[in-house]
């Protein structure tokens, strides 16, 4: 007890009687979080991503900024499957973006001669800034044809690692087919073929359930047809999509935004290039989470 009193004979010291502190805050103050979440999400569609923009291709560097900019405006990456099972696993305050590339191509991920991911294919991209900023997260779905990302032997470890890592991959026909004269169980035999090919080379237990329509185009009759093998259809445009719950939405009809300089700015108000905190510019009602995972109507 003796010691006590010294410790707060010392402590009183140091101030006069006006300034001694009458009471300390026993809590910071709380946050309000303006949680919407019937608000709009977008979900970014990719291509090939290389040294030069053109129509169909990201640039690295305007991948990169890309991210950047999507992270310097409190976007968090949320998987494609979280999404089918209306589930948001993401801060409060934050709004969910869904990252999708289409026709895996060998720029999405690609070895180099001494086995290390090139750190200019989309998934080595991916791996840094996610080293750098891992609360941004590691959410990408990769929609595949035939061969994924290249070499035959290297596909079933690239997959693994997709997995591994929080990605995932999804339908895109083994041959980019055209789905508009094809009927709903026609389209439903040929997700069924590319389910078997990859299963020959994904890990077992991984699932995919997902679909990317190739050039956007939906089965000539009802789209629900592929439901057996698929919880969400994604278009090739234009806009931002609705939660599953929305009243508006259409999980066999789930819109995109292709992830050009256009359409940043239209959907955005983001100016070619830009990576700083635009202040909620976006030109949609945007989602935004309460911090719950589960959604509960």
């Amino acid at each position: 007890m003796k010691h006590l009193v010294v410790i707060w004979q010392a402590f009183a010291s140091l101030f006069t009687p006006q300034q001694m502190p009458e009471e300390l805050p026993s809590e910071p103050p709380a946050i309000t979080i303006e949680a919407n979440e019937t608000g709009r999400i977008p979900i970014l569609e990719y291509h090939s991503i290389g040294p030069k923009e053109y129509r169909w291709t990201r640039s690295t560097e305007n991948f990169k900024k890309d991210l950047e900019w999507l992270y310097n405006n409190d976007y968090v990456l949320l998987s494609i499957e979280d999404y089918a099972h209306n589930s948001y696993p993401i801060p409060a305050g934050k709004k969910p973006v869904i990252l999708t590339f289409d026709d895996g191509k060998t720029n999405h991920f690609r070895y180099l001669e001494d086995d290390s991911i090139d750190p200019d294919c989309a998934v080595g991209i991916l791996d840094q800034f996610y080293q750098e900023y891992p609360d941004f997260g590691s959410a990408a779905v990769f929609y595949l044809n035939r061969n994924p990302f290249g070499p035959v032997a290297e596909a079933g470890k690239k997959i693994r690692y997709l997995y591994e890592t929080g990605r995932q991959i999804g339908y895109h026909t083994l041959d980019h087919n055209d789905l508009r004269y094809l009927s709903g169980e026609s389209t439903l035999e040929l997700l069924k073929a590319q389910k078997i090919a990859l299963e020959e080379i994904t890990p077992a237990g991984l699932t995919f359930t997902t679909m990317a329509y190739p050039h956007g185009w939906v089965p000539a009759q009802n789209e629900s047809y592929i439901a057996p093998l698929v919880s969400v259809g994604l278009l090739v445009g234009a806009d931002p999509a609705y939660p599953l719950y929305h009243e508006k939405a259409n999980p066999y009809r789930t819109p995109r935004i292709q992830a050009i300089n256009d359409e940043w700015l239209r959907h955005f108000g983001r100016q070619p290039g830009a990576t700083g905190d635009q202040n909620d510019s976006e030109k949609f009602d945007v989602f935004v989470s309460d911090g719950v995972a589960e959604y509960t109507p």
